[in-house]
């Protein structure tokens, strides 16, 4: 609104300006047209002195003189007029002159300068009556005395002084309500000489070559030269404001009557001033309201209009542009966060910044891997929906994990995960790497519930190894992917595969290098790794002064499996299996809760539950799930990494109970096949 506001505004002002400056046009026009008459008058009353200074005695012979002015006058609407000096004592012989050449009785005439009235002249020394004026149109009167008017007795005196042509305001309104002008030029004798002092000038001019110029007649045919005669208000007024000329629908004598008139108030107005010889003359021109509203177009309403809907629609435009460019840009942010789950940071950055190929070596890695053992067992038994609830649980805490300790996840295979830390070249030296993984590793096995492994029949298996490694993404044409490669890959992964579940199994080069801060097996172990052949190898128990340790579980598997014979060829997964799972060796149980016959179970001395039979066995575990669940350890690691700055939503699957997850354990459960299959053979 404001802008269209504006621009009406704008066009309004500038259609008036269009006006003004037509207004001041038109009056420049019209003051040179009245201007080129005066001078035309001046032109003839001067040719009027020199045909006297030819022929002195022609002054007293009017056709010769009409003859004359007819052949030089250029305008009609002006009167050409000879002013003789006559001394009183020359007044009747001048009368009598006068009255035998124009066939009348002549007298010399005073006016009161008020009235239309004329009264034979009083007695004066001198006079300078009209004894001439062509053509005889009547406005003035042979014989009257110039000398009669106060103010024309001061111009002419001014006239015969200075020897200068001198414009007079005829004082009485000869006719209508404009005034006409007396243009006076002294005719001398002898030649004029400015040292004379005015007795003398005045003895030396003989009479005035004069002009009246008629200012209505003038002003009226200097309009019509112009289109604008009814279109503007033309006033001409002396300097003391006295008006000379106005239009005939007006009738003011001063101009201070109009000047705060509402109706010249409110029209455009164009103010100058008019020289004629030393006469100043003020001109106001005025517009009509007729012409003002003829100027006046749709334009600025139509500019205004189309500024307003021109404004709406860039407004709507930039509104759509800027929803656009907030959809594109919500767009790269959820491009560039999926991206950053898939590839790392300063690789993406460097994806987006157009870098084709994209590879780095360090020296300074460590390489992490995990698997779940017994999941192959696990996942034959269970449904597909089941499973991948059972691996998101674990990967989503593992993610959470790596967001805590700074630890990069590269990917998952299978059951399998993978780690590093290091892999780019402006990372920290390689034992502080080392360590920043130990400490990722044991946090993993800490928060990784027992009870959820014991009665799910799963447990993860790590292996970490550190060294040089080259990372880099292989785009190919679909599936871009960022992998590690190198010789500390292979080993970390032959320390996973060849480790104890439940345990961390790491490479001399870790022991060598954390040997002081972290706390590992009393043995090492030598491992035949395929391509290295034997290596010597650790397990780490836990962090030096710190509470969580595997020492007790490692420990345990020590004095139920003996190992020292050779490296195992396989994991050893016998090693955290219930004892259910072994069918061999039984014996006949009966519940522990009830007297149900339970045959071909083996209770040892292992923390495996009591016995049970399907009921009580579903109940008890169902008690215990609902005090380990899988919340609790994603609840812990989010509020170690909330402490931390880190902030990662879990996914929605993490609050299931793990016996809604599992609803098949029980008809799927191993020692309810094997009772089963008894009940058969019986």
């Amino acid at each position: 609104m404001c802008l269209s506001l504006f621009s009406f505004i704008h066009y309004s002002e500038s259609e008036i300006h269009n006006t003004q400056m037509e207004l001041e046009r038109a009056s420049k026009y019209l003051i040179h047209n009245i201007q080129m008459r005066a001078l035309a008058m001046q032109a003839t009353i001067e040719s009027l002195n020199g045909l006297y200074q030819i022929s002195p005695k022609i002054r007293f012979s009017p056709d010769p003189i009409d003859f004359f002015i007819k052949t030089i006058r250029k305008s009609n609407e002006n009167n050409v007029m000879w002013v003789s000096k006559v001394f009183d004592n020359e007044r009747l012989d001048f009368e009598k002159n006068l009255s035998s050449i124009y066939h009348r009785d002549i007298k010399l005439l005073d006016y009161d300068g008020i009235g239309q009235d004329y009264t034979e002249s009083i007695y004066r020394p001198i006079h300078f009556p009209v004894s001439y004026i062509y053509p005889d149109n009547g406005r003035f009167e042979i014989g009257i005395d110039f000398l009669t008017s106060p103010t024309m007795a001061k111009t002419l005196k001014k006239t015969v002084e200075n020897n200068i042509p001198t414009v007079h305001v005829v004082q009485k309104l000869l006719r209508g309500k404009n005034r006409d002008l007396i243009m006076l030029i002294p005719v001398y004798r002898n030649e004029f000489n400015e040292s004379d002092s005015f007795e003398k000038k005045i003895e030396n001019c003989i009479g005035l070559a004069a002009g009246l110029f008629l200012t209505q007649e003038n002003i009226e045919a200097s309009w019509s030269d112009t289109s604008f005669q009814n279109d503007f208000k033309f006033f001409l007024a002396t300097s003391t404001g006295l008006i000379v000329y106005q239009p005939n629908t007006t009738n003011f004598s001063t101009l201070q009557q109009l000047q705060h008139l509402p109706i010249f108030e409110s029209r455009l107005k164009y103010e100058t001033k008019m020289q004629l010889e030393e006469l100043e003359l003020t001109v106001w021109v005025f517009t009509s309201p007729e012409y003002e509203n003829s100027k006046k177009t749709f334009l600025p309403s139509i500019i205004s209009l189309a500024s307003c809907i021109l404004l709406i629609l860039t407004v709507f435009y930039l509104w759509e542009q800027r929803k656009k460019k907030a959809i594109i840009q919500k767009m790269m942010k959820e491009k560039s966060q999926l991206i950053n789950k898939f590839l790392p940071i300063e690789v993406s950055m460097k994806l987006e910044n157009g870098q084709d190929i994209v590879a780095e070596r360090s020296n300074n890695a460590c390489v992490f891997f995990l698997d779940i053992a017994g999941f192959t067992r696990f996942s034959s038994i269970h449904t597909p929906e089941q499973v991948i609830e059972v691996l998101i649980l674990i990967f989503n805490s593992m993610d959470l994990l790596c967001a805590k300790h700074g630890i990069e996840k590269i990917k998952t295979i299978g059951d399998a995960y993978m780690a590093t830390c290091g892999i780019f070249p402006k990372s920290d030296d390689i034992k502080e790497n080392t360590t920043k993984m130990l400490v990722f590793a044991l946090d993993v096995l800490r928060l990784v519930p027992k009870d959820l492994s014991f009665h799910l029949g799963l447990k993860v298996r790590v292996g970490v190894h550190c060294g040089p490694v080259i990372s880099g993404v292989i785009s190919g044409y679909a599936k871009p992917h960022f992998d590690v490669w190198g010789d500390t890959v292979n080993v970390a992964s032959r320390m996973e595969s060849t480790g104890i579940p439940g345990h961390i199994h790491v490479s001399d080069r870790v022991y060598q290098l954390t040997k002081e801060e972290f706390e590992y097996s009393e043995k090492f172990e030598n491992i035949n790794v395929k391509g290295k052949g034997l290596m010597k190898t650790w397990y780490l128990l836990g962090k030096v002064d710190h509470e969580f340790n595997l020492k007790k579980d490692f420990l345990e598997v020590k004095k139920y499996k003996d190992y020292k014979d050779g490296p195992p060829s396989s994991p050893y997964y016998e090693s955290f299996l219930p004892d259910f799972h072994n069918i061999e060796n039984t014996t006949v149980h009966t519940c522990g809760n009830c007297t149900k016959l339970l045959k071909k179970y083996q209770h040892d001395e292992l923390n495996t539950p009591k016995p049970s039979c399907i009921k009580h066995r579903r109940n008890s575990r169902a008690s215990l799930f609902q005090n380990t669940n899988i919340i609790d350890m994603n609840q812990s690691i989010n509020l170690e990494n909330s402490q931390n700055g880190i902030n990662l939503p879990l996914s929605e699957n993490n609050n299931q109970d793990i016996n809604t997850m599992f609803p098949a354990i029980d008809s799927l459960d191993i020692q309810d096949n094997h009772d089963n299959h008894n009940n058969k053979d019986n």
